[in-house]
């Protein structure tokens, strides 16, 4: 009875929270499925005010790696066998706050990582194997114009054990001044590629394609996009897999050579489009045939035309076999998942005992280290 009973606590649980965040990109289901052109969707898109969100951002990422790889190879009279087995966990949630004002700027990153790396090659008659692995923390502050980082993180590789801990403050400031230098070079309000940007920019340039005059087209050849409402919160829902890509595949190929027709900067007779995408189909199924999942999804959430959610992932995982097939064989999963106009937390009340450096990274002892990876 006690069983049932808190199994009915947590259901409830579950469903009270789902409806207390309207941005919860579970929190949608098909009776939320609104009709929209393509146009539409991408008039929509294109409107959004990117900046209005607010300047704090919530990001958490989240990575589940296993690769596998072996390879072979003869040269005259030498052999070369290599075998790599990968697997790796990572989690991290990090708050940026950007502002004009250096008093204003705030970072709060926590991470956290779990790996083990094995490897084992073999020239001729001589293998040399390595057995690593480690797991750990490691979190980083900004706040009033100092840096803090406090790594927690244990490895060992071949028996050999190394370690890193200790919480360090950069002596060094960064004073207003400093801070409207840095905005000056980087051209915050631009793309640049030679320096960062603010997170609102970069954004903006990623959606651009919703501005350029055959998006709908793009999206006809391609309709990836259900569009979820819920009062004033839109949810839009780009979803592609294995089946999907091969079912569509053929159209996606037809657009892509008219638009380069089209753009005048390659010439093709029907003929040979027609051969070239029958041998891009060819080689597509061949390739997908390796997987057994194959997944990506992007959910774009807006309110009251507003950006407050941006959330993505991707699953790959290939079929049995492909070890010996393929040369490789993958399991990852992968998410990304950003807030805006979130409130910082609260930072460690200990930031005052970190100790002062002129380098991060002066008090560690890396010696261990050096063993480590040689």
């Amino acid at each position: 009875m006690k069983k049932v009973l808190l199994s009915m606590i947590l259901l409830a649980l579950t469903f009270v929270l789902f409806a207390c965040d309207p941005y919860n990109v579970d929190s949608f289901r098909e009776g939320d499925i609104v009709e929209m052109s393509n146009d539409d969707v991408v008039s929509m898109l294109s409107a959004v005010d990117w900046e209005a969100a607010g300047e704090a951002i919530q990001l958490d990422i989240h990575a589940d790696v296993d690769i596998q790889t072996e390879s072979s190879s003869s040269f005259f009279d030498s052999n070369f066998e290599s075998s790599v087995d990968l697997n790796a966990v990572f989690d991290s949630t990090t708050y940026v706050q950007y502002s004009d004002l250096i008093s204003d700027v705030a970072l709060h990153s926590e991470s956290e990582l779990e790996f083990s790396y094995d490897t084992e090659t073999t020239f001729n008659a001589s293998t040399t194997s390595v057995d690593m692995s480690g797991s750990g923390a490691l979190n980083v502050y900004f706040s009033e114009g100092f840096l803090y980082v406090n790594p927690s993180v244990d490895m060992s590789s071949n028996g050999t054990e190394f370690s890193i801990s200790g919480k360090e403050k950069l002596n060094e400031e960064v004073t207003q001044a400093m801070w409207n230098e840095f905005n000056n070079e980087i051209n915050i309000g631009d793309v640049n590629p030679g320096g960062m940007t603010s997170i609102y920019d970069i954004m903006t340039e990623l959606l651009v394609l919703f501005d350029e005059e055959h998006t709908a087209d793009f999206l006809e050849a391609f309709p990836m996009i259900t569009v979820y409402q819920k009062g004033t919160v839109t949810n839009v829902h780009f979803e592609v897999d294995k089946a999907f890509i091969l079912e569509h595949a053929e159209d996606l190929l037809v657009f892509m050579f008219d638009m380069m027709v089209e753009s005048g900067e390659e010439v093709f007779t029907p003929e040979e489009i027609s051969a070239e995408i029958i041998d891009a189909l060819a080689e597509l199924n061949e390739y997908m045939d390796y997987f057994d999942v194959l997944s990506m999804s992007m959910d774009i959430i807006i309110d009251g035309g507003n950006l407050v959610k941006y959330a993505a992932s991707m699953t790959m995982k290939t079929v049995t076999g492909s070890l010996d097939d393929l040369g490789a064989a993958i399991d990852i999963t992968f998410s990304i998942e950003a807030n805006f106009g979130v409130n910082l937390p609260s930072f460690p009340n200990d930031l005052g005992d970190y100790t002062p450096v002129d380098e991060i990274g002066e008090n560690y002892d890396f010696s261990s280290m050096v063993t480590l990876v040689n």
